[in-house]
């Protein structure tokens, strides 16, 4: 996709537009970090899986214009990161509701802290890293031209791709994000219910889904179906900006309302306190 033409100019300002809501979500969780609702959920992976839109935001912009050694570079990774960031925080909060519901004891109470989530986060990192590296090393998806047949008049055309001479890292690195994606979808599905303590249950489920969906979505049309450079882009842009905001939309926007409702109930209180002060208020008449 042409970076000078008018669909990639539309795609752009639609990712600029994510981005700036995303801006806007991470500050709108710092300000309200200690509120039960946030505090509870642990504000930390909310802000890491915003984090991790900006990446694949990234990713919906780098996939077009005339592909270099540095776009090549960064494409898969903008993708992968985007990921992993994403969808890991999405399985460590699946996995911090599963271990304090379903393997706490009778007598203790199991408490999943921060660093333990940080430290099952790191593994899903490190396999991507080491990954990339073996991968970038051995056989980096350098910009390469090929001749094919002109399907549109008679003659050929010279088509500038970033491949690599081996599938095996991509398969590789396809496989690592499946069992990432089957862990996650497992355990989702597990606490699919939970939702007296955990109110963020069945949005965690529902976000894993769309994942899931948006991964469907795009392999097929990126390793079996043979389509033009320009509807490809548009379909993975779109594919991920959607899916990045339908994810960050079923995390964010219940637990805002959630926010405004508990205000509401607070001030309503508050001013029954007041009126009840008031109205208990010995008279001055009466001394």
């Amino acid at each position: 996709m042409p970076t000078s033409s008018p669909t990639f100019k539309a795609l752009a300002a639609l990712a600029a537009i994510v981005a700036v809501l995303l801006v806007a979500a991470a500050g709108v969780v710092v300000k309200h970090r200690n509120a039960p609702i946030i505090r509870r959920s642990q504000y930390e992976m909310l802000l890491l899986m915003i984090f991790g839109g900006f990446f694949t935001t990234g990713a919906a912009v780098a996939y077009a214009g005339r592909p270099t050694g540095t776009l090549c570079g960064i494409r898969p990774v903008l993708v992968c990161i985007g990921f992993t960031t994403i969808f890991g925080a999405l399985v460590m909060k699946s996995l911090r509701v599963y271990r304090g519901v379903f393997m706490k004891s009778a007598m203790k109470r199991v408490k999943v802290t921060l660093l333990t989530i940080l430290k099952f986060l790191a593994i899903f990192y490190v396999g991507d890293i080491i990954i990339f590296i073996a991968w970038y090393g051995a056989d980096f998806p350098a910009p390469t031209i090929t001749t094919e047949e002109a399907s549109e008049f008679r003659g050929t055309v010279d088509k500038i791709s970033c491949s690599s001479s081996s599938f095996i890292f991509t398969a590789l690195l396809i496989f690592w994000k499946t069992i990432l994606l089957v862990l996650g979808l497992y355990l989702s599905f597990l606490i699919r219910y939970v939702s007296v303590d955990f109110q963020e249950s069945p949005w965690i489920f529902g976000s894993v889904v769309v994942v899931l969906v948006g991964c469907v979505l795009v392999m097929p049309m990126s390793y079996l179906v043979t389509m033009r450079a320009a509807t490809y882009y548009v379909f993975l842009a779109c594919t991920l900006l959607i899916c990045t905001m339908v994810i960050m939309g079923l995390m964010l926007v219940p637990r805002n309302f959630r926010l405004k409702e508990v205000g509401t109930v607070t001030r309503k209180a508050s001013s029954v306190c007041e009126v009840d002060t008031a109205s208990f208020q010995p008279s001055q008449d009466l001394y």
